[in-house]
C-alpha cells in the first residue's frame, strides 16, 4: 500500500514538474482591444486574446447617449410629416419620439379653358392643386384651327391679304401671267407692248414696242418688277405721242427721251425722279408743267418748249439746271411752291423767255447764273436778298424791262442790286466811282467800256466777278481792295491799254485769262500768299519785262506766260523743286529744280518758250 501511494504521488510531482516547464517556453501575444456590444447606458468590455486562448478583459464606466436633433418634417399633399425630435448619435435610439404630422390632402383650383387661335392650340378646362401643382384633372388640347384669309386690297408691288377671324394682315407678291395676277387679278396698269429691259436697278423703258397708245402710260411696275428709268432717246421726235404719265416715283428720265414729241400737250410725274438733259426740249405743245416733290432739273431739260406758259415747281428743288426753260417763248410765270427756295439758276436757265412776268423764288437765289434772264422782255420785277448773294453772272437781267428801266438806274447809269454793282453803261468814258458800301462787282460789270479811264473802287468791294473789266480798251491802271483774295477768269482780259495793276497782299488766286492780252503791262508784284496763277493767265503780255515768284506760288497753268516775248527775268524766291506736266490728266513728267545755279533769264526762257504747255506743280 505505502509503495502505492508512492508511486502516485511521484507521478503528481512528474506532471507538475512538466506544467512549470511549458509556462516557462510560451510568451502571450494578444491582439487588439475589442469592445462587446453594450448600450450607451451599460458599462463597456473590452477584450482581447492570446492565440493559446488566454483571454484579457477591461471594463469602463458607460458611456451615455450622444444627443442630436432631427428637425420636423414638414406634411405635404400626399406624404405625412414629423415633429422635430432627438435621437442618440450612436446608438439610434429615440431619446424624445417624433409625433407624425398627418398629410393635408390636395386643394383643387379650376383652370379656365384657353380659346385656341388660328396660330396657337387652345385647352379645355382642367384642375390643379394650388399648393403643389399637381394635375389632377387632366386638359385637353384644342387644335389651332388655322387663318380664314381673303383679299383686301393691292398696289402695283404686291397684294394684301387680312383674316376674317383674328384680323392679321400680309402682303404677298403678285403671281404674274403676262401683266395681270392670278392671284387678285391686279392689272399691272400702264401701256400694254412698251418695251422693257433689266437695268441694274430694275426695269428700263427703252421704248414704245408695240404699244398704240397715245396717252401713254409708263407703270410704276411691269410683272411685279419696278419700273426705274426711260431710256436715253427712248420716243424721240414720236410724233403720234399725246401725252404721257410717269407713275414710279423716283422714275428717271433719259437725255432726250421725249425731245421733239410735236404733238405732245400733257406731261405728268411722280415725285422724286430726274429728268435728263433735253428730256423734253422741242416739245412746242406742253402748255403747264406741274413738277412733284423731289424733281431734279438736268441742261435744258424744257428747253425751246415754244407753247409752255406756266411752270410749277415744287418746294424742294433747290436748284434750276442751265438752259432748264431757255427759249419757252411763250413761258409767263415761274412759280415755287412757299416761293423763296431756289438757292441756284444755272447760267442761261430763263434766257430768251420773253413772255415771263413772274418769277416767286428769287429772294432765295444766291447764284445767279451767267444770263439767266437775259432777253425776259417783259421781266419788270426782280426781287433779290443781295447780302446772300455769292455770285451774280454776266448779263443776267440783260434785256428784261427791269434792266432797262432808267428808274433802277443811278445817276452815271449804273444798275445796283443792293450792295452789288451789276452793270454800268458801255458808253461809261473817263473815271467812274463805285459807291461806298458795295461788296461786290458782277460778272461783266464794266465789259467793253472802251471809254472808261479808270476805276475808283472802295475798301468794301471784296468779290470781282469774271470778265469784270474785260475790253477795257483804255482803262491804264487800277488797285484793287485789299479785302480781294481771288482775280477770277478773264478779269482784266483784252485790257490793252491797261499798264499797271497794284495786287492786294490777300491774293491767293490768279485764274485763267486773268490778265490775258494786255499789251501795255509792264510791271505787276506778285504778292507773297498767292498760291496759283491759272492757265494763260498772262498770255500775250507783250510789254511784260521782269517777274518775282514768291515762295508761296505752288501752281503755274498752261501758256501762263505763253508769247511775253519781254519777259526775260523771273526770279523765284527761295529753292524749289517742280513737277511739269503736260495737262491735268497725265502722271508722266517733267522735273525741274530752281535754284541758284539758274539765271533768271534761263527761269524767263523756260516758262515763255520751252515749257508753255506744262503745268507747273510744285513738289518741294
Amino acid at each position: 500500500m505505502r509503495k502505492r501511494l508512492m508511486l502516485v504521488a511521484g507521478v503528481a510531482m512528474l506532471a507538475a514538474g512538466c506544467l512549470a516547464g511549458c509556462s516557462l517556453l510560451h510568451s502571450h501575444e494578444f491582439g487588439a482591444w475589442i469592445p462587446e456590444p453594450v448600450g450607451c447606458e451599460e458599462p463597456s468590455v473590452f477584450v482581447r486574446t492570446c492565440e493559446c486562448g488566454e483571454r484579457e478583459e477591461i471594463t469602463l464606466p458607460a458611456r451615455g447617449h450622444v444627443l442630436v436633433t432631427v428637425a420636423e418634417v414638414e406634411a405635404t399633399c400626399t406624404q405625412a410629416g414629423s415633429t422635430e425630435h432627438e435621437i442618440c448619435a450612436v446608438c439610434g435610439e429615440a431619446i424624445t419620439p417624433a409625433e407624425e404630422i398627418a398629410a393635408y390632402g390636395h386643394t383643387p383650383v379650376t383652370v379656365a379653358a384657353v380659346e385656341a387661335t388660328c396660330t396657337q392650340a387652345g385647352a379645355t378646362e382642367c384642375e390643379i392643386c394650388a399648393v403643389c401643382g399637381e394635375t389632377l384633372t387632366p386638359a385637353e388640347e384644342i387644335a389651332a384651327y388655322g387663318h380664314s384669309w381673303s383679299l383686301m386690297t393691292h398696289t402695283p408691288a404686291l397684294h394684301f391679304v387680312r383674316c376674317d377671324a383674328c384680323g392679321v394682315i400680309e402682303e404677298r407678291e403678285h403671281t404674274w401671267q403676262g401683266n395681270a395676277c392670278t392671284v387678285c387679278g391686279y392689272e399691272g396698269g400702264g401701256s400694254e407692248g412698251l418695251s422693257y429691259e433689266e437695268g441694274e436697278d430694275g426695269l428700263v423703258v427703252t421704248g414704245r414696242g408695240k404699244s398704240e397708245d397715245l396717252a401713254l402710260v409708263i407703270p410704276a411696275y411691269y410683272q411685279g418688277k419696278a419700273v426705274v428709268s426711260v431710256a436715253e432717246r427712248a420716243f424721240y421726235r414720236d410724233a403720234a405721242l399725246v401725252s404721257v404719265a410717269i407713275a414710279g416715283e423716283g422714275c428717271a428720265i433719259g437725255k432726250e427721251a421725249f425731245r421733239y414729241c410735236t404733238q405732245l400737250k400733257s406731261v405728268s410725274f411722280a415725285a422724286g425722279g430726274k429728268v435728263g438733259e433735253y428730256a423734253f426740249a422741242g416739245c412746242d405743245l406742253i402748255g403747264t408743267l406741274v413738277l412733284p416733290a423731289g424733281t431734279q432739273l438736268s441742261l435744258g431739260s424744257f428747253y425751246a418748249c415754244g407753247g409752255l406758259t406756266d411752270v410749277f415747281l415744287p418746294a424742294d428743288i433747290s436748284e434750276i439746271a442751265p438752259w432748264a426753260f431757255a427759249e419757252c417763248h411763250a413761258l409767263t410765270h415761274a412759280i415755287q411752291e412757299g416761293g423763296s427756295g431756289v438757292v441756284t439758276l444755272g447760267n442761261y436757265a430763263f434766257f430768251r423767255c420773253y413772255a415771263l412776268e413772274e418769277v416767286n423764288f428769287l429772294a432765295g437765289v444766291c447764284v445767279w447764273g451767267d444770263y439767266a434772264f437775259t432777253d425776259c422782255t417783259a421781266l419788270a420785277n426782280v426781287a433779290y436778298t443781295s447780302d446772300i448773294i455769292t455770285y451774280l453772272g454776266g448779263g443776267v437781267l440783260e434785256g428784261t424791262a427791269f434792266f432797262d428801266a432808267a428808274s433802277n438806274r443811278t445817276a452815271e447809269g449804273a444798275l445796283y442790286l443792293g450792295n452789288i454793282l451789276l452793270s454800268v453803261p458801255q458808253q461809261t468814258s473817263g473815271v467812274f466811282s463805285v459807291r461806298e458800301g458795295t461788296r461786290m462787282l458782277a460778272c461783266r460789270a464794266f465789259s467793253d467800256c472802251t471809254a472808261l479811264t479808270a476805276v475808283e473802287l472802295p475798301d468794301s468791294v471784296t468779290q470781282m466777278g469774271a470778265y469784270a473789266f474785260y475790253g477795257c480798251t483804255s482803262l491804264v491802271e487800277i488797285a484793287l481792295p485789299d479785302a480781294i483774295t481771288r482775280i477770277e477768269c478773264g478779269t482784266f482780259a483784252d485790257c490793252t491799254a491797261l499798264e499797271r495793276v497794284d495786287l492786294p497782299a490777300a491774293l491767293q488766286v490768279i485764274e485763267g485769262y486773268a490778265f490775258h492780252s494786255c499789251a501795255a503791262l509792264n510791271e505787276i508784284a506778285l504778292p507773297e500768299g498767292l498760291v496759283r496763277i491759272g492757265d494763260y493767265a498772262f498770255e500775250n503780255c507783250a510789254s511784260l519785262t521782269a517777274l518775282v515768284m514768291p515762295a508761296s506760288l505752288s501752281e503755274i497753268g498752261i501758256r501762263a506766260f505763253f508769247d511775253c516775248d519781254r519777259l526775260t527775268s523771273v526770279q523765284f524766291v527761295g529753292a524749289s523743286r517742280w513737277h511739269l506736266y503736260e495737262n491735268e490728266f497725265t502722271t508722266y513728267y517733267r522735273s525741274k529744280t530752281i535754284d541758284g545755279t539758274m539765271t533768271a533769264r534761263e527761269i524767263a526762257y523756260d516758262l515763255t518758250q520751252t515749257y508753255t504747255d506744262f503745268i507747273w506743280i510744285k513738289v518741294s
